[in-house]
């Protein structure tokens, strides 16, 4: 018998439910103060959590508000305004106008599935260090460089290892709903439009480019949006909303139903559209934005400016999500991209002269950082006590649809990156990034000019050239990628 509290709960989501989206998470790799979904102590698999989703969204919305702004703003004066509708603790506080509920579908079964293959291997190798370790190699073997994302420490606990395995073998495609609610019902009509339709076009942006937990940005926990449904009594109250929500649904259908140029089409859309709706949303503030002239500057953060040079993205069509996180892996590795620089530089003509080929001339560090061990790689002093923290300039994202898989890559170009001190080690030699030549995936080589934005410019068209090849090679041994078949 239904209470009535659970009477009153049922109508207040009726009437603060702003839609509904099914979705897949392939690969998610969430968990919680141990950073990975399993924990061997507990028996606990945890599903994704709303705040997970939350971040994800105000990353998206904040990216896409300081394209708005021609990326001439910062990151206090973004979090500021995109905390006037999904809240804020600092200086003065803003309780947020949305809230996420997030109900994994098939957790039960996949629980059960995982925690009896978990249950299998424990039971088979936990006792025998000699197979773990054939286990481990036949892994590493069988799964590529995608392991480089799991066996992190390879002096975990035996039990940590075993469930490593299984998390990527087993645990890999989540289906979920993600239900976005109002704070206060929308019959109140509380909501600026401005605000509903940014607040409706970033949290898809961020669902379709975005995705969740341990190595999100090299295609782990991608979300696959596969539904969206909308409270019925919406567009009673916002029927401006329809045409949005129409578009969304078309994008949505193309992605999950066309195939390489049709989604790379329609995500173009995707970005431009929402780049409009944010432009929208920034005259809420009418702040005086006459000094914005243009959008050639270099933007202080990473920022949406579709059709420029600071945001770039490309889609790959690949054979499977497995072989997908392979070449993902592999085109991100130092050793790939000097690999295939010697591939280049067998097809040059021996009577031709080619300068030697040094790794602190192949710019990884743009991949993010850390990117160091044991005293080797990237530092931000010479002390080497601070690798530094920074995201991939560059990010990956899986699609699947009708059994086809893709791999969405998308890049910023922003100011955020203290390559003033940024150091590279190797060995007993020493050099700052800034002063070395930078060279791309055909041998090419830019020679540094003391301007700071302008070598962040080459650094980042190298490292897309290497990814660029890489996966084209790599995807289906080269009969994908760019080129349908």
């Amino acid at each position: 018998m239904a209470t009535l509290s659970t009477i009153q709960n049922k109508i207040l989501e009726k009437e603060n439910l702003l839609i509904s989206v099914k979705a897949r998470l392939l690969y998610p790799h969430i968990g919680g103060y141990t950073s990975r979904p399993y924990d061997p102590e507990t028996g606990t698999l945890e599903p994704p959590r709303p705040t997970e989703i939350k971040a994800l969204w105000r990353w998206w919305a904040r990216s896409l508000l300081s394209g708005a702004y021609g990326g001439t703003k910062d990151y206090k004066f973004l979090d500021k305004e995109i905390g006037e509708f999904l809240g804020r603790t600092e200086e003065t506080p803003q309780t947020s106008l949305f809230h996420l509920s997030v109900t994994a579908t098939n957790y039960s079964d996949l629980k059960q599935q995982f925690s009896t293959y978990y249950n299998y291997l424990k039971r088979k190798y936990l006792n025998n260090e000699r197979d773990l370790q054939n286990l481990i190699k036949v892994f590493f073997t069988r799964k590529h460089n995608i392991t480089r994302l799991f066996l992190v420490s390879l002096g975990a606990q035996r039990e940590q290892k075993i469930s490593e395995v299984a998390v990527i073998d087993k645990y890999n495609n989540l289906h979920i709903t993600i239900d976005l609610l109002l704070t206060f019902p929308f019959t109140q009509q509380r909501y600026p439009l401005n605000m509903l339709r940014f607040a409706l076009w970033s949290f898809f942006v961020s669902l379709i480019l975005g995705s969740v937990g341990y190595g999100s940005r090299r295609g782990l926990g991608s979300i696959i949006v596969q539904e969206i449904k909308e409270n019925p009594d919406l567009l009673k109250y916002y029927p401006e909303l329809g045409t949005d929500l129409a578009k969304l649904k078309e994008i949505i259908a193309t992605l999950n139903n066309g195939d390489r140029e049709k989604i790379e089409k329609k995500l173009d859309e995707l970005v431009n559209q929402a780049y409009e709706v944010a432009k929208g949303f920034k005259e809420n503030f009418k702040e005086d934005l006459s000094h914005i002239v243009n959008t050639t500057s270099f933007p202080e953060v990473p920022s949406v400016i579709p059709n420029g040079d600071f945001f770039k993205m490309e889609v790959y069509l690949c054979s499977d999500p497995s072989i997908a996180l392979q070449c993902i892996s592999k085109s991100t590795l130092k050793n790939e991209w000097l690999n295939t620089l010697k591939n280049e530089l067998l097809n040059v003509d021996e009577a031709s002269e080619t300068q030697p080929i040094y790794r602190s001339q192949l710019h990884t560090w743009i991949l993010g950082l850390p990117r160091s061990s044991k005293g080797k790689g990237y530092y931000l002093d010479r002390s080497k006590r601070d690798p530094g923290r920074r995201v991939s300039a560059i990010q990956f994202k899986l699609w699947q649809n009708k059994n086809k898989t893709f791999v969405i890559v998308y890049g910023f170009l922003s100011k955020d990156w203290k390559i003033d001190k940024l150091n590279h080690f190797a060995g007993s030699k020493e050099t700052r990034v800034s002063r070395e030549d930078i060279v791309y995936a055909d041998g090419q080589r830019f020679k540094p000019q003391n301007n700071n934005e302008l070598f962040l410019s080459k650094a980042f068209e190298a490292a897309w050239s290497f990814i660029s090849k890489i996966l084209n090679k790599c995807c289906s041994g080269g009969k994908n990628g760019r080129t349908e078949h």
